[in-house]
């Protein structure tokens, strides 16, 4: 998938399956939220994913709780260093969808990497 300051472009639900399936392993498991916003509340939130560049290591839920709160209804989102706090603050936002995907796969992400590139590779 294309990438840009950290902001992907061209997912699919397969890439973003292949996506989550790379995170997610025995040790750790992956949430997913989502709510429906207005598409000029989904335009905003692109320019400024784009113009806050890229996160450096350890600080993604930092500048992803300051961009959410910068958006119209996401006001009462707090920023914060950890991601826990902000996917409880996103949870009480109305309309919020919530998933846990959890895998068996090893702890090592080469192995669900190499696993991920034959699969797409059959389907060329």
């Amino acid at each position: 998938m294309p990438e840009r300051n950290d902001v992907l472009f061209g997912v699919t639900p397969q890439l973003e399956n292949y996506y989550v399936s790379f995170h997610a392993r025995v040790t750790y498991y992956v949430v997913g939220q989502q709510v429906s916003v207005k598409e000029d509340i989904a335009e905003q939130a692109l320019a400024l994913a784009l113009n806050a560049g890229s996160a450096p290591q350890a600080n993604c839920t930092r500048f992803t709780s300051r961009l959410l709160r910068q958006l119209p209804g996401f006001e009462g989102i707090r920023q914060t260093w950890f991601p826990n706090k902000l996917s409880e603050d996103f949870a009480s936002l109305p309309g919020v969808s919530y998933r846990e995907y959890r895998e068996n796969d090893a702890d090592d992400k080469e192995v669900a990497a190499r696993q991920i590139r034959t699969a797409l590779e059959a389907k060329q």
